[in-house]
């Protein structure tokens, strides 16, 4: 358990540590330029253990804490995977993830780390599935499209609703 805690702030730390803290304007080759908030630097990159692109800060306790704009990014081609935001740690606001034409997969909703609004998934271009959550459980109406049929189940506290016979 020690060991798990250990890497799981050495890891981060290490990427706030290597982040290139300088002004210069970025080259073609480099990463690209999130806008991170004031007192948080661009951190992580393609070939590291993240592959992705994040603002850091320092929290309260000397911890590396996320901070504003996400960018993850695949790893062969540097193409955008999925983009997003932190706030204080936590996943927040609107996220989507993409294939690596650049094609939608999924759109969710975050609110301090918890799914929360429409989640949508499409399948080369096509949606799948689209579905209501509320504080990180699913609720109300999920929709999905099995091979051109539409197939309604209603959820309450993220279980489907039994229906009486």
């Amino acid at each position: 358990m020690k060991l798990l805690f250990s890497f799981m702030i050495a890891v981060p730390l290490l990427a706030f540590a290597q982040a290139d803290t300088s002004r210069k304007a970025p080259r073609a080759s480099s990463a690209p330029a999130l806008a991170c908030p004031v007192g948080t630097r661009q951190s992580g990159g393609r070939a590291t253990a993240f592959e992705a692109i994040f603002c850091m800060k320092t929290g309260r306790l000397g911890e590396p804490v996320m901070h504003g704009p996400y960018l993850g990014l695949y790893k062969k081609s540097g193409k955008k995977r999925v983009d997003g935001a932190y706030l204080e740690g936590r996943r927040t606001g609107v996220w989507v993830a993409y294939d690596e034409q650049g094609g939608k997969l999924e759109e969710f909703t975050f609110d301090n780390d918890l799914w929360n609004g429409t989640r949508t998934q499409w399948v080369a271009g096509k949606k799948i599935l689209e579905e209501n959550w509320v504080a990180g459980k699913r609720q109300g109406r999920q929709t999905e499209w099995i091979n051109g049929t539409e197939v309604v189940t209603e959820f309450k506290d993220d279980a489907p609703v039994k229906k009486d016979p």
